[in-house]
């Protein structure tokens, strides 16, 4: 009989501090959450929604770390534009760029359906060397589709040492775009292209350190920045 009560002792004991420890962590994240809420309201909001959808979607915590870091490499991404535009503001330009945007006058399409910007339009360092990037680098897996961003006329198509293999195509307009560091590229001097037409594959010719598409827009000579015309936010 003693041993019976004992172990009935011990169930009860168990079941209070398994109780105790629940509770104790629900008050912990109630405190942590109400700090948090109190310091950062957007952080709370988006770690309110973040584990709302874990919840109701396969809860893991890799989930969530995926949510804070895509969201991390937004606001990276968007710092990075706001140091570049406080450089270009605080130096002089080369001629041959024009910060602003202007009207192309055509409909402009994405380069690529998929990847990563590697490197933005603007003021960067290499190497200990500051220069200034005349397009946007975007990552992707080797063989991706290059897709040409508006009709027109292919006007120079080649290998060259930076470049690699590239193609330039020159809109109705006169825009020219240029893609860069292809693994291959389809065409002829002279070819009819049309719009997310592919024209090339991904890859990494030239003066590239990873497979990606470097792509410029050149008009009346000057450099635009691509970003006014095509949604970055198509890419990671």
């Amino acid at each position: 009989m003693r041993n019976r009560n004992n172990n009935n002792n011990n169930e009860e004991s168990n079941f209070f501090d398994l109780v105790f420890v629940q509770c104790s962590v629900v008050v912990s994240l109630f405190i942590v959450l109400t700090f948090i809420n109190i310091i950062n309201k957007e952080f709370y909001n988006d770690l309110k929604k973040g584990l709302s959808s874990g919840v109701n979607n396969d809860f893991t915590l890799d989930k969530i770390y995926r949510k804070f870091a895509d969201k991390d490499k937004g606001e990276d991404r968007n710092l990075l534009e706001e140091n570049n535009n406080k450089k270009e503001d605080a130096k002089e330009l080369p001629d041959n760029i024009h910060k602003e945007k202007i009207n192309l006058d055509i409909e402009i399409g994405p380069p690529i359906s998929k990847g990563t910007v590697s490197s933005i339009f603007g003021f960067r360092n290499i190497n200990g060397e500051e220069n200034f990037h005349t397009g946007v680098d975007i990552a992707a897996e080797r063989g991706t589709d290059i897709l040409g961003s508006s009709e027109g006329t292919i006007v120079d198509i080649g290998v060259s040492k930076s470049l690699g293999n590239y193609i330039e195509i020159e809109s109705v307009g006169g825009a020219k775009f240029l893609y860069a560091h292809c693994d291959e590229t389809f065409g002829e001097k002279g070819n009819i292209v049309k719009k997310g037409e592919v024209i090339g594959k991904v890859g990494s010719t030239g003066d590239s350190t990873g497979n990606h598409l470097h792509f410029s827009i050149i008009k009346d000579e000057k450099y635009i920045d691509p970003f006014h015309y095509i949604e970055k936010d198509l890419y990671d």
